[in-house]
């Protein structure tokens, strides 16, 4: 938890009652603690789970920590994440890379974010850093960006119905403008 920078002695000092009150007499496992910081709201339950379970470690990419994951394009996943250090939360990408197209991928990557930080649509994220990962031998490729607060249209128009064709207008004439700006820098974006 602390090399995670998810609490520290202080903050499991604050859930021991709690904790106390979850095992009534029996021990407390790791794994209870785990839970009793859950329940404060001091990790996710997707970190919980990744503790819980031994893998803490995989929470853990490069300088960030996985908060919670965002969707999976199949090739890659996305996460939201907090940076160690600042605490800011980003967004993650990250795919598996074969070491056949390593050097080959390196070099897109640092010509992604150089490309990217010309970017002059304010509603593209640029992306901040981008960096090919030794993950136990395999590779992975990860790219952050700033995080947005915001919903899926599809997970919106579940509960609110389609949108008004006026909406639809605007929301195309924004995705036009920005996938133009990405086309300028010779960005590829294929979702």
């Amino acid at each position: 938890l602390k090399r995670l920078n998810l609490a520290e002695t202080d903050d499991v000092r604050a859930v021991a009652k709690r904790a106390r009150k979850m095992v009534r007499g029996i021990p407390a496992f790791d794994s209870v603690w785990v839970d009793a910081l859950l329940q404060a709201g001091m990790v996710t339950a997707y970190q919980a789970r990744h503790i819980n379970d031994g893998r803490g470690d995989e929470l853990l990419v490069d300088d960030v920590v996985i908060v919670r994951p965002l969707a999976s394009h199949g090739y890659a996943q996305l996460f939201q994440g907090r940076r160690i250090g600042d605490g800011r939360l980003i967004t993650l990408l990250t795919a598996s890379i074969p070491e056949t197209r390593r050097s080959d991928v390196e070099r897109k990557l640092q010509s992604l974010v150089e490309r990217s930080s010309r970017l002059d649509n304010g509603g593209i994220l640029p992306v901040q850093t981008a960096k090919l990962l030794d993950r136990r031998g395999a590779f992975q490729a990860s790219a952050v960006c700033a995080d947005v607060e915001a919903i899926a249209a599809d997970r919106w128009m579940v509960p609110h119905g389609r949108f008004p064709p006026q909406t639809v207008l605007e929301i195309a004439r924004q995705m036009a403008a920005a996938l133009a700006e990405l086309e300028k820098h010779e960005i590829l974006h294929s979702d």
